[in-house]
């Protein structure tokens, strides 16, 4: 039931599987270490994407079950753009990755419901790329990315079912979305991190957030809409998205001497009191989206109220009026 076609890389032959059968009936997708003798070392783009297969739209089964045994040799070394995208997975399957497996393309696994049988999903440690949308809208429960990872594509692990993510030393920076809307409440970053994209870590139940020293970005709504009651930003950090941490439970922040603009809209939705602005160099935007915001002061008592904005000459802490 599998299509293939034989690669030649440095003189000897391997398989690349580029399609299957789609009218087949059989619940176990078992690819085989070895076809005629050479080794399967790659599963071709859409190659089980039930819409895009070899015998065309017209020849799918759509009364297909569904897979209910799932096995990769662990001689794959890539799996390509939506090799197994939509391709019916049962409900809770364990999926294990290739021990050899380098790349991972855009799409591979989305929209297929796979849990991994409630384990945490482990990326093996010679994976270097994991692409855009790799493993979207599934029902992983927490994921490891080693540290010979250092890539990962946008929304790569978004709308899954994750409470824990470690993500290892080799990735310094975090795209679009790349876990949004999960379930984490524990996540570690490596030291190495540098930038946190647009709503990377949005719909979360993240409760607290310690970044590393060495990031310096953190993009548009990358925190909104969690659980945050206290967060620690990096020294060194430059640039504080738009709604950065929209709808949290924070009381306080306090802004680097390196951050060169802030914006009340960072913050809204929080019970917010105070923010802390270490440099003088930091521009204050006039604008915030929360409504319950009746004003913003430089004193506890409610009685200077801010009005140069755009301007600053020293540090400063804002008192946030209800």
């Amino acid at each position: 039931d599998l299509y293939y076609t034989i690669m030649h890389n440095n003189g000897k032959k391997e398989i690349k599987i580029t399609g299957y059968n789609p009218k087949t009936k059989k619940t176990k997708l078992v690819i085989p270490a070895k076809i005629n003798n050479m080794p399967v070392t790659e599963i071709g783009h859409f190659a089980f994407t039930p819409y895009t297969t070899a015998l065309g739209l017209e020849e799918v089964d759509y009364s297909k079950k569904l897979i209910h045994q799932f096995t990769l040799p662990n001689s794959i070394r890539k799996i390509g753009t939506a090799a197994f995208e939509n391709t019916s997975f049962n409900k809770g399957l364990e999926v294990k990755l290739p021990t050899n497996l380098v790349e991972i393309g855009a799409y591979a696994f989305a929209s297929n419901e796979m849990s991994n049988a409630k384990k945490h999903f482990i990326i093996p440690s010679k994976v270097k790329v994991i692409g855009k949308s790799a493993f979207m809208n599934n029902q992983l429960r927490g994921v490891t990315l080693p540290n010979s990872v250092t890539t990962i594509g946008e929304h790569v692990f978004s709308s899954n079912s994750m409470n824990k993510v470690v993500i290892g030393s080799g990735v310094t920076s975090i795209p679009t979305g790349a876990f949004l809307w999960n379930r984490i409440t524990s996540l570690t970053v490596p030291k190495t991190l540098k930038s946190i994209g647009n709503a990377a870590f949005m719909q979360n139940r993240l409760p607290r957030v310690v970044l590393p020293e060495q990031v310096v970005h953190i993009g548009n709504d990358a925190f909104s809409s969690n659980a945050i009651t206290s967060a620690t930003l990096p020294k060194k950090l430059v640039t504080l998205g738009d709604r950065a941490f929209l709808n949290n439970l924070l009381t306080t922040l306090t802004i680097p001497a390196s951050t060169t603009t802030f914006e009340f809209n960072a913050v809204a939705a929080n019970p917010i009191k105070s923010v802390v602005i270490n440099g003088s160099k930091t521009t204050i935007k006039n604008s915030y989206l929360d409504p319950e915001i009746k004003g913003i002061y430089t004193n506890a008592t409610f009685t200077n109220a801010w009005s140069n904005w755009n301007t600053m000459t020293k540090p400063i802490t804002f008192y946030i009026k209800y």
